[in-house]
Order: structure tokens, then sequence, then C-alpha cells
């Protein structure tokens, strides 16, 4: 039992270090991709780099990556209805066909070859910031269903981490899109979804 306790901890605390991650990729991709779309094979340092990223806020969570704040049912269930709702927004995004995954790992930025389209349909119809929300709500579900005090340090990190990445995406897809983004802005929030 000892065994499998620890397991689902180690789980539980690097699942939510991935979604974490994602603002230091987006930080290493976005604001040099004119410098990288000077290199011969850019995700081949892309990657490493952001491996090596994840690796060193492992080793800055690892010392409180057993020590639980809390243990209890009511959490876990709440933490497996954010995880769920995380999960079905990311299968939402992966139905539209429009958003591809060169335009996730930022391709498009990268490869100017790469075709410039704004994706205003499906989940983004609904906010300009999927991906961003399904992130979010699977670091905040993970860290509410495991108590774990790594994962609050990884939640207070995405919560300063992705606001800045999404403000200066916004200057970026308007850059890009002119008008037509603006428009988009006006009618989409970010990233609480609109309903109806």
């Amino acid at each position: 039992m000892r065994v499998l306790r620890a397991i689902l901890l180690t789980v539980a605390w690097v699942i939510p270090m991935a979604y974490a991650v994602i603002p230091a990729y987006w930080f290493m991709v976005h604001p040099f991709a004119a410098r990288w779309r000077r290199v011969r094979r850019p995700f081949l340092y892309i990657v490493p780099m952001w491996l090596l990223t994840y690796l060193l806020l492992g080793f800055l969570t690892f010392p409180y990556s057993r020590t639980q704040l809390y243990d209890n049912w009511p959490a876990r269930i709440a933490g497996a209805l954010l995880v769920l709702g995380a999960m079905a927004t990311y299968r939402a995004v992966r139905r539209d066909k429009r958003f591809t995954g060169g335009q996730l790992v930022g391709r498009s930025e990268i490869e100017q070859a790469q075709e410039q389209r704004l994706v205003t349909e499906g989940m983004h119809a609904r906010m300009r910031h999927p991906i961003y929300l399904a992130a979010l709500l699977m670091v905040t579900g993970w860290t509410v269903g495991s108590g774990l005090l790594a994962d609050y340090l990884l939640l207070a990190w995405a919560l300063l981490a992705f606001p800045v990445m999404i403000a200066l995406e916004e200057r970026e897809l308007v850059a890009r899109f002119g008008d037509a983004y603006r428009d988009y802005q006006k009618r989409v929030p970010a990233i609480i979804p609109r309903v109806g």
C-alpha cells in the first residue's frame, strides 16, 4: 500500500509539472521566433531546452513532492472534476481540425512557410485560448486533488506565468492578424468560456 501511495504522489507531482512548464516553452519560442527562423531544424534545440526546464522545475519542487497539506475525498473528487474539464476542453479543441498541432507547438511562428491562419471556430468561438484554460485546469485539478505542496508551488508559478504569456501572445496575434484579431478580441473572451 505504501508503494502504491508513493507512485500516486509521484504521478500527482510529475503530471502538473508538465503543464506548468508550458509557459517556459512559449517563452523559448515566441519572443525569439525571428532568431529561430534562421536556425536549421530549430526544434532540435528547443525541445531539449524545454526538457531541461522541466528537469529544473522538478529539481526545485522535489523537496516538497511528498508534503501533503491535506488528504481527503472531497478534494480528490473536486480535483478529478477539474481534470475531466481539462480533458474535455482538449478533446473539443482536437475535434476542430482547423487548429493544428503545428499551431499548438508554435511551428507557424518559427517556419514562415507555414500557413498563418486565425482560428475562430469550434472552442475558439467560445474563448480565444482554450488550450491555456485546459492546461490551467489540469494543474489546478491535480493540485486540489493531491494536496501536494509541490503542486501548489507549480500552480502559483502557472498563475503568474500564464497571464503574462497570454498578454504577450495577444499582442503578437494583433501584430500578425491586425483588425481581424481585434474584432475577435471584442467578440470572444480570452480564457473564461462564453456559454451559449
